[in-house]
């Protein structure tokens, strides 16, 4: 599955090397609802992330605060 968004890059104020993006809310329930059941430790799932040309593994993770997901960019 394949999803395609716009969101702001912000900076994590506890850390100088941590940067994230919340994913939009309705892709987050989207990808909530087809793989939810199947995250990992502390609810991560595994993604293939592509910005412009560069593409990389990492997980997304999810925060209670935003009832969305983190996609940490480093």
């Amino acid at each position: 599955m394949e999803f395609t968004f716009e969101a702001k890059l912000w900076k994590y104020e506890r850390s100088a090397a941590w940067y994230f993006v919340t994913l939009p809310r309705d892709v987050a329930d989207d990808i909530k609802e087809v793989y939810g059941a199947s995250s990992n430790g502390f609810g991560s799932i595994k993604v293939m992330v592509r910005i412009d040309q560069v593409s990389w593994e990492t997980s997304i993770f999810p925060d209670k605060s935003s009832g969305s997901y983190l996609l940490p960019i480093k």
